[in-house]
């Protein structure tokens, strides 16, 4: 075939292909003997599609939002709910039962309880799996408890019965983003924002998100091409991203007493930047600031100045950008990523 003028939709199914297989193969779960086969497989559908797992910006524009694997299973899902009998219609008390199940679900979230959370989540699900809140406050749990790859799956059930919940693509980008898959990351941001497009959060995210690949992108280009064996492996599928807190996060740029708080990070953050413009433009913000600096340059104790301001700016992000908010926590306290900090219906 001529490459140059194949079309994308063709590539793009090759390309799930290709990464399903190096997914079976990273698992281990394949009889001896047959991994080279499938290396062989991997190598010839590159090649004849013109694929170049290197390119970070061709896999990017090739990614698909959902695994092959993931595809076969929706479908499979869908065409089992086809041949099933329709349901009888769920009895207003059962309704009732669930919504309290729901409820108490998102009481126990607060409260950071999250294994019980779940427990009541899925007690809901048990009586309406249709409902795509009951699915989508289930899958912030899973985010909760770092079990993504669950949260992921419980966001697809919630779009199959409503593809226009824009909710639930946002916690399909959170779960993405904490797996390091950026590209599909972004493309859910993009699909909750144009369902809800004054959503800060997803606005935050989402910068965050075209960061990290615009980072990356730069850090291809700069670096030697990798070998065979190093492509298979970073194409074999990224797990959780590894924790940047700790001693590393201070050699990378922390400062010291301020829990490993990555200023490199915080400076080159967009959303936290307008943040700060934000704050500084309130003239009592600002004359705290120049007291602070003159009780600094004068020796003289400042500590309640800068209490001050600290106590202002978080009540303003509080109530402007909760999730802001929660991802300089996580600088501060080390933490892998941000949590979803949206709240459950």
């Amino acid at each position: 075939h001529d490459c140059t003028t194949m079309s994308d939709s063709r590539k793009r199914l090759a390309l799930a292909i290709v990464r399903h297989l190096q997914s079976e193969l990273s698992d281990g779960r394949m009889e001896d003997g047959t991994e080279d086969s499938l290396e062989v497989a991997v190598e010839c559908l590159t090649n004849s599609y013109g694929l170049d797992l290197s390119n970070t910006a061709q896999m990017d524009q090739l990614a698909t939002e959902t695994s092959l694997m993931e595809m076969f299973e929706s479908q499979s899902r869908a065409a089992a709910a086809k041949s099933e009998p329709a349901s009888d219609e769920i009895s207003a008390e059962d309704r009732e039962r669930a919504e309290s199940f729901k409820s108490r679900g998102n009481d126990l979230l607060k409260n950071n309880k999250f294994a019980e959370a779940l427990e009541y989540y899925t007690k809901a699900v048990e009586i309406n799996p249709r409902d795509p809140i009951y699915l989508s406050n289930r899958a912030a749990v899973y985010s909760k408890m770092r079990n993504y790859q669950q949260a992921i799956e419980d966001c697809h059930k919630a779009l199959e019965v409503d593809p226009n919940f824009s909710k639930a693509y946002g916690r399909l980008g959170f779960a993405y983003m904490n797996l390091n898959e950026m590209g599909k990351a972004k493309n859910s941001y993009e699909k909750a924002l144009q369902l809800d497009p004054g959503n800060q959060s997803y606005k935050t995210c989402l910068q965050v998100v075209e960061q990290k690949l615009a980072s990356a992108s730069a850090e291809s280009a700069s670096s030697p091409p990798p070998s065979e064996g190093e492509r298979r492996g970073a194409a074999a599928g990224a797990g959780p991203r590894p924790s940047g807190g700790g001693a590393s996060a201070g050699a990378s740029g922390g400062l010291p007493g301020l829990g490993g708080l990555d200023m490199g990070a915080f400076l080159n953050n967009p959303a936290m930047m307008n943040m700060a413009q934000s704050v500084m433009s309130n003239p009592a913000m600002m004359n705290m600031a120049a007291s602070f600096m003159s009780s600094m340059t004068q020796g003289g104790g400042a500590s309640g100045d800068l209490f001050s301001m600290g106590q202002q700016m978080t009540e303003q992000l509080q109530r402007d950008n909760p999730d802001l908010l929660e991802q300089m926590k996580d600088q501060f306290e080390g933490k892998e990523g941000k949590e979803d900090d949206e709240k459950n219906e």
